[in-house]
């Protein structure tokens, strides 16, 4: 998998080009890219453990934010929700 996956219908390519710039600035973003990239190398446990810490941060990062109507309407956090059900489905795909 990669951004061009998630690029597919976006000529201007947000998840390759915006999206990782995002991530310096925005934890939920952060977290959601490292827990996909970790789940997507599935090498041994310790990775799959990473992956999976990396998640829960995401996600307690993510629920105070959506009472941020600034915050979870620039597409920062759209874009995590997108990074986040791709990591839920190759989690249950297993």
């Amino acid at each position: 998998m990669s951004t061009l996956q998630l690029d597919t219908t976006d000529s201007r390519r947000h998840f390759a080009l915006v999206v990782p710039q995002r991530a310096f600035e925005s934890p939920v973003l952060f977290h959601a890219i490292i827990a996909l990239s970790a789940r997507l190398r599935r090498s041994d446990q310790e990775t799959l453990r990473r992956a999976e810490f990396h998640h829960q941060e995401c996600l307690t990062n993510l629920i105070p934010v959506l009472d941020d109507q600034g915050l979870a309407s620039d597409g920062t956090i759209l874009a995590a929700t997108v990074i986040l059900r791709m990591y839920e489905v190759l989690q249950t795909g297993e």
